[in-house]
């Protein structure tokens, strides 16, 4: 698989729909993997970044994301709960967290955003992206981010 995400950053049945607690939950698989150093501190730089302006897509996801200095190695973590996820006003059926490793220019920041929004923009990846099992979303993404390259 690709060095920016695995199995074990895909959670298709969070706990909770709360999209705080959800983002919180994709944080903590983030922490558990060794992606982050300090999960309250990359969380303060998701949060202020929310703050700015929503991450809500507005075609059912969410794109919550931090450049921050707790991150380790740049990576993405995925979660779903079966009834949707609230996230500000609206409903998403996915929650896409990205952590980058805070890096002066922000390249790797912007050119991850660019290939997750390229995804996004795919009706059929949204199909896998809100239904398929684990293993099925993993690969669906590692063999689109190959083709990118």
């Amino acid at each position: 698989m690709n060095e920016l995400l695995n199995g074990d950053l895909i959670d298709c049945n969070l706990k909770s729909r709360d999209g705080r607690v959800a983002a919180e939950a994709l944080a903590e698989l983030l922490l558990k993997n060794g992606r982050v150093s300090d999960k309250a501190a990359f969380l303060k730089d998701v949060w202020e970044r929310e703050a700015v302006s929503s991450t809500d897509t507005g075609i059912g996801v969410a794109i919550p994301h931090g450049r921050s200095q707790a991150v380790i190695q740049t990576s993405v973590a995925i979660g779903r709960h079966p009834e949707g996820i609230f996230w500000d006003d609206e409903t998403v059926q996915a929650v896409v967290l990205l952590a980058v490793k805070d890096d002066p220019e922000g390249l790797t920041h912007l050119e991850l955003i660019s290939e997750i929004s390229t995804m996004l923009m795919d009706d059929d990846f949204l199909e896998v992206l809100f239904h398929a099992e684990k293993d099925d979303l993993l690969n669906e993404i590692d063999r689109r981010l190959k083709e990118a390259k």
